[in-house]
């Protein structure tokens, strides 16, 4: 009887700690505009807090590329979603170090930046979904570290491949 006490007693203390922990994350929304907190998407990941939530509207413009250096998820309106326009990032998007367990969801990056579309360097455990990549002059993902997921992307006009495998 004492053990399923115990257990129980740890169970409700875990389950307490995970709410609250979900419960001070944030959700920030960017928009081009300037309708939202934030008219691009660097300074939101400058002011966000581990854990955060940005959402980026793409019916309102384009946006400069980015680096995401703590575990966030920045979620764009995804590509070929018709009626909504997607999120378009003119510049790459960099998961540097401090992203670990981050997430990049639904963003359509146009470059005719030498390097690629998306770049994770010297970080894990990272998400890449629903992203489109266009005419970056070498490799339109390039991952520098294990454990990267990159899902339901679609790449077009690079000069290379499409993931690029590289040592940390």
């Amino acid at each position: 009887m004492k053990k399923s006490r115990l257990f129980d007693l740890l169970f409700a203390m875990m389950y307490v700690l995970f709410i609250a922990q979900i419960a001070s994350a944030t959700v920030l929304q960017v928009a081009a505009d300037g309708s939202a907190a934030f008219a691009s998407v660097q300074p939101a990941i400058d002011g966000a807090s581990s854990g955060d939530t940005i959402v980026v509207r793409g019916d309102v413009g384009t946006y400069a590329g980015f680096n995401i250096n703590k575990p966030l998820v920045v979620i764009g309106t995804g590509w070929g979603c018709a009626p909504t326009p997607p999120t378009s990032v003119t510049s790459t998007i960099t998961l540097s170090s401090g992203s670990t367990g981050s997430v990049l969801e639904g963003f359509s990056v146009s470059t005719n930046d030498y390097y690629a579309c998306i770049s994770v360097a010297s970080t894990q455990n990272i998400s890449i979904r629903r992203c489109k990549c266009t005419r970056p002059t070498n490799i339109p993902v390039f991952i520098n570290y294990s454990s990267v997921a990159v899902e339901n992307c679609a790449f077009y006009g690079a000069y290379y491949g499409g993931v690029e495998l590289g040592t940390d």
